[in-house]
């Protein structure tokens, strides 16, 4: 049996301009199938469904790298270059 997730209780981030922010992601094996409200998210979640409260924290796709250096980058321009 393939194995299912619901998340919720936290800002989800689609990277949709149509439609940016969803209440709850179920994901069933590999696929997403339902991104959307935490209501529509009944549809497609069972009694063996793995539910994942986000307490908060934001979640966003896989594929968008939200790791980045501005605060190092900010530091460095407190500095002075003397070479």
């Amino acid at each position: 049996m393939t194995k299912s997730y619901l998340l919720t209780g936290g800002p989800i981030w689609t990277g949709d301009p149509a439609q940016p922010w969803a209440q709850a992601v179920v994901v069933r094996g590999r696929d997403l199938v339902h991104v959307g409200t935490r209501d529509g998210a009944d549809d497609f979640i069972g009694a063996g469904t793995e539910q994942i409260d986000l307490r908060g924290r934001m979640c966003l796709p896989g594929f968008i790298d939200a790791h980045n250096h501005l605060a190092s980058m900010a530091l460095s321009k407190l500095g002075v270059n003397l070479a």
